[in-house]
């Protein structure tokens, strides 16, 4: 029910604009924490597994850290709706957008990894990354209130992301 309804509310902000304030207030704590614990910086190839029709986290780390942002997701129309908002923000040279299975996705070419809470399956997604990502890649795995921050070979604690 949460993802569809997220969905829903995404897709309508994407084509009025109304509720971006919202969401950018939301995750800003959230990502602002992620890009700390995982030291993402302007030398890096993040990739957002989940991007849905506001990419908020994709937004977010390009605007504050430079890095090459790319947004992975497997639902053409929301990929479609998220290049239409990024547009509007005046910042789709900062993102680039495919279409694509998170499950049978190639992670190679990334040196971060950022998996959304809507993933679904996220644990398939999961197996996925670690197949195809290399050693070094640091992987964000945001859960409901904790994000988890490893490399592909060990686990780090969570981390809390305290909700506002």
């Amino acid at each position: 029910m949460r993802s569809y309804l997220t969905k829903k509310i995404e897709g309508l902000t994407a084509k009025t604009g109304i509720g971006w304030l919202l969401f950018k207030v939301y995750y800003t704590r959230k990502v602002m924490r992620e890009i700390n614990c995982a030291n993402i910086c302007e030398k890096d190839h993040v990739l957002c597994v989940g991007g849905g029709a506001i990419p908020c986290t994709a937004i977010l780390i390009a605007q504050q850290t430079n890095a090459n942002v790319t947004v992975v997701d497997h639902d053409s129309v929301m990929i479609r709706l998220a290049q239409s908002f990024v547009k509007r923000l005046g910042i789709l040279n900062s993102i680039q957008f495919i279409h694509a299975n998170g499950e049978t996705f190639c992670y190679q070419p990334y040196s971060v990894i950022h998996v959304a809470r809507q993933v679904d399956p996220q644990e398939e997604v999961i197996t996925g990354i670690s197949k195809t990502a290399c050693e070094q890649t640091r992987i964000i795995i945001r859960t409901a209130n904790l994000s988890y921050v490893r490399n592909n070979q060990e686990q780090h604690g969570p981390f809390e992301v305290p909700l506002l």
